[in-house]
């Protein structure tokens, strides 16, 4: 097999100067076996320069095979193709004996379609390696399966092949798998593709097909197919290039027909386009007096054809050529034909005795001939059909003979029977030319005149008049050529309907034409009018439903709700009525909150923070807050500012919040770490000691207190605030 060499170099030769972890690899790209990081590679690698080694390597023959086409001889490698025809490929590969010395671990073929194929048409065929070989079933696009090899190699391979959409490429993937680990194996030998041998264990294949775009290939058109296999972590290798040449187009003939002793002697001239593969035979079918056609033989190019004939037989031939890769020719017309057949004319009457008929006989093909039609008395000709088809409504009539032919002259009675079908409430008139009345089941006269018309009777009103099931002419007239049936149908009138509203509450009941309604709804009462027709009463009652609607509100203090104002919470009901008159009832339900007052006294020394604020003078201060439920909350501070106290002491990046606080407080500090919390009165009376930045003030008194904050970058003392 002639193919590229490629060799791989295995890093499982282990290395006596390094860790048993680490392995060595050449200037060469690593093969199979090799399962380090990249990063150990790196430490490796710069320790390579004084070291010496074994390195074991595999060697991969490739080669891609294509559908073997029509070639003109043994110098033409065009393998000619029909744009219909699939296109089928093995891509082979092999650890040559000859240059590998590991098993290969991993292998990858990628085969990019060509721009003249449809990739939604790839069909995934067999795969194998070694003495194996594995059929995908079911028309397959894509595959994926883990092969357990175990009880004859001990591995498992992983496969995994499809079509990459992005890429425009068909791919394989085989790895191999240590049963044990779940990983590809550390040994050299431990490849599902050994070193090839007589036995041929190092040999696989894979196979797919795949069809033109037959819609958008020209003759001439070539479409090649290589593929790129890699072996473990080494570059790509490319196989050949397979050549198909496509066919698009069907070849085209004529035939010339030579008189002969005995027959007709057929020469063939045909053609195919100028970048086709050219005509190789041709099909000869044969049609014997107007028979069907039929397949009389197939030609080689450059071969004749003889055909027996006798003398009353005619032969009508067409020829079909076909290149050398199945396009075959199409044509809808005979190439020639020879011969004069001897053609039958066979004549007919119907009714049997309504008349008589001439003209029959045996004629030769082409000639002009008359039939005659006459018929008997109290009949008249109607017309001449073949095969069930009229052919002629003249008595005399010349046509000519290109075929047996039977023709039937049709005769029917001057006399017809006449019926008439009317619906009750209409009343229909018939007449004939001498305006006497007529009846149904009366007998009327061929080319006689009938006068239709009609009455609506009262309650009804007309729906349709039909003469032998199509319209009445706007005159009201019938030429009778035939049995004659009138059809008149009517349908009662509509009632006359009088409609009226009526409105009602919810609850009530209304009464209409002997009943009690107490639903929305339309009503019909049926009565009679003066014509004795049938008239409605309709009555459009409504019912108004009665409202019904609620609030549901929070307040503060108070609430004022329909002019009337209320301080407790509570469920309180107004009724009214609605703009249609009916009752409404409004339901309020009502929680009032209550805003909160509290005082506070604090004796400082020097200034007082507050809210933001900086306070150095003794007197009252007013702060207004939200309670949770969004009522006021006043506190009120009593200060007395003098030199007694304890001072605050500050931080960076120390923060207390929220201040003033109901209940709990977050200390944070940026830069150090929180080591204790000291509560303290403004005595400085210890109230509470925590290690959490948390502090809850929940259980004490309103007022003011201090926080000790001891932290890694020194002792902090923030004053807080307890409000209820």
């Amino acid at each position: 097999m002639t193919s590229l060499k490629l060799i791989f170099l295995s890093c499982m030769a282990a290395l006596t100067l390094l860790p048993s972890t680490l392995y060595a690899q050449t200037n060469s790209t690593c093969a199979q076996g090799a399962q380090e990081e990249d990063k150990d590679k790196a430490k490796v690698e710069n320790m390579l320069d004084s070291v010496s080694f074994d390195a074991e390597e595999s060697a991969d023959p490739n080669k891609i095979t294509g559908l073997p086409g029509y070639n003109r001889d043994r110098r033409d490698s065009s393998n000619w193709v029909a744009a219909t025809q699939r296109l089928a490929y093995t891509i082979y590969f092999e650890n040559d004996p000859v240059q590998a010395t590991a098993a290969a671990q991993k292998v990858q073929i990628r085969h990019r379609l060509h721009q003249k194929v449809n990739y939604a048409s790839v069909l995934l065929g067999t795969f194998g390696f070694g003495d194996k070989s594995f059929t995908i079933e079911g028309n397959r696009t894509s595959y994926q399966q883990r092969l357990d090899l175990r009880a004859s190699m001990g591995i498992y391979v992983d496969v995994v092949a499809g079509l990459d959409v992005v890429n425009n490429e068909v791919f394989w993937t085989f790895q191999t798998i240590d049963p044990a680990t779940g990983l590809p194996p550390l040994g050299v030998g431990d490849g599902f593709l050994p070193v090839n041998d007589s036995l041929h264990s190092g040999e696989g294949f894979v196979s797919f097909s795949v069809a033109p775009k037959s819609g958008d290939c020209s003759s001439g058109e070539v479409i090649t197919a290589d593929a790129s296999i890699v072996f473990d972590r080494n570059a790509a290798i490319p196989t050949n290039v397979w050549h198909n040449t496509i066919d698009a187009t069907a070849p085209s003939s004529t035939i010339a027909v030579i008189p002969a002793v005995g027959g007709d002697s057929i020469r063939f001239s045909g053609t195919d386009d100028a970048t086709g593969c050219g005509v190789a035979r041709y099909k000869l079918y044969l049609s014997v007096n107007e028979g069907a056609y039929q397949l009389y033989g197939v030609y080689p190019e450059g071969a004749a054809a003889f055909v027996a004939s006798v003398s009353d037989e005619e032969h009508r031939y067409i020829s079909l050529a076909e290149d050398h890769v199945g396009n075959l020719e199409r044509k809808d017309t005979a190439d020639a034909h020879s011969g004069n057949a001897v053609m039958n004319v066979d004549l007919a009457t119907y009714p049997a005795l309504a008349g008589s008929v001439n003209g029959a006989g045996s004629v030769a093909r082409g000639s002009m001939v008359t039939v005659t039609a006459i018929p008997a008395t109290g009949y008249h000709f109607v017309r001449w059909t073949a095969g069930g088809v009229t052919r002629s409504t003249e008595s005399s009539y010349t046509f000519t003979v290109d075929e047996n032919i039977s023709l039937t002259a049709y005769f029917e009675s001057n006399e017809y029977p006449l019926t008439i079908q009317q619906d009750e409430g209409l009343e229909v008139s018939v007449r004939n030319a001498d305006w006497v009345a007529l009846a149904s089941n009366q007998t009327i006269r061929h080319f006689d005149t009938l006068f239709v018309s009609y009455q609506v009777a009262a309650c009804h009103q007309f729906a349709a008049l039909t003469v032998n099931g199509n319209p009445l002419s706007s005159d009201g007239r019938h030429i009778v050529n035939g049995p004659v049936t009138v059809n008149a149908t009517s349908t009662l009138a509509p009632p006359e309907v009088t409609a009226f509203d009526a409105f009602i509450c919810e609850g009530e009941e209304y009464s209409f034409g002997g009943e009690i309604f107490a639903e929305s709804g339309t009503y019909n009462d049926t009565l009679q009018s003066v014509t004795g027709c049938d008239s409605v009463a309709q009555l459009h009652l409504v019912v108004n439903p009665a409202t019904m609607g609620g609030d549901t509100i929070t307040a503060c203090d108070n609430y004022e709700w329909n002019e009337v104002e209320y301080a407790e919470s509570g469920i309180y009901t107004f009724n009214s009525t609605n703009a249609a008159g009916c009752d409404s009832v409004a339901t309020l339900s009502l929680t009032i909150n209550y805003s909160t007052a509290c005082e506070l006294y604090d004796t400082v020394s020097g200034s007082y923070e507050w809210d933001g604020e900086t306070y150095t003078e003794s007197g009252t201060y007013t702060h207004t807050y939200q309670t949770l439920a969004g009522c006021d909350s006043v506190v009120t501070l009593h200060l007395v500012v003098n030199g007694i106290g304890i001072a605050e002491v500050d931080l960076e990046g120390l923060s207390i919040y929220p201040n003033p606080t109901q209940s709990k407080i977050q200390i944070t500090l940026e830069g150090a770490e929180l080591l204790q919390v000291e509560v303290l009165d403004l005595v400085g009376r210890v109230m509470q000691t925590t290690t959490t930045p948390w502090i809850d003030l929940t259980p004490y008194k309103e007022g003011s207190y201090l926080l000790r904050i001891s932290t890694t970058q020194g002792t902090a003392i923030k004053k807080v605030v307890k409000i209820s």
